[in-house]
C-alpha cells in the first residue's frame, strides 16, 4: 500500500488553514495548493510541499503522487461572484495518480 499524501486545494483559506494545521499535527504529508507565492512560507513551516497554480487554469500537474484530495477552495466572500462561477467545483483527474485519488477513501 502506498503512503498517504494529501493535496489540499484552498490551503490558504479559512477552512484550509485549519485542515493544514491538522494534517501537520497528525504528521500526514500534504501538498498545499496556493495561488500566491507570498503564502508559501506559512505552509512550508508546516512541512507542506507547495503547488502554485490557479483553479481557472490547467492544474492537473499538482495531482502527481497524491492519494487523497481535500477541496476547501472558493468563496464569494473574498472573490467576485464571476470568479467563483468560473472556478470548476471539481478537478477531473488526468493522471493515473489522480484517478487513484478519485477512488480511494481515507
Amino acid at each position: 500500500m502506498n503512503a498517504i499524501k494529501v493535496l489540499l486545494i484552498g490551503a490558504h483559506g479559512r477552512t484550509g488553514r485549519h485542515i493544514a494545521q491538522r494534517l501537520h499535527d497528525e504528521a500526514i504529508p500534504f501538498r498545499a495548493f496556493l495561488r500566491k507565492s507570498a503564502h508559501k512560507s506559512e505552509f512550508a513551516a508546516l512541512g507542506a510541499e507547495i503547488a502554485l497554480s490557479d483553479l481557472t487554469h490547467d492544474f492537473s500537474h499538482v495531482f502527481d503522487d497524491i492519494t487523497h484530495v481535500v477541496y476547501a477552495a472558493g468563496s464569494a466572500e473574498t472573490e467576485g461572484v464571476h470568479e467563483v462561477i468560473a472556478t470548476p467545483l471539481y478537478a477531473r483527474p488526468t493522471t493515473r495518480s489522480g484517478a487513484a485519488c478519485a477512488r480511494s477513501s481515507w
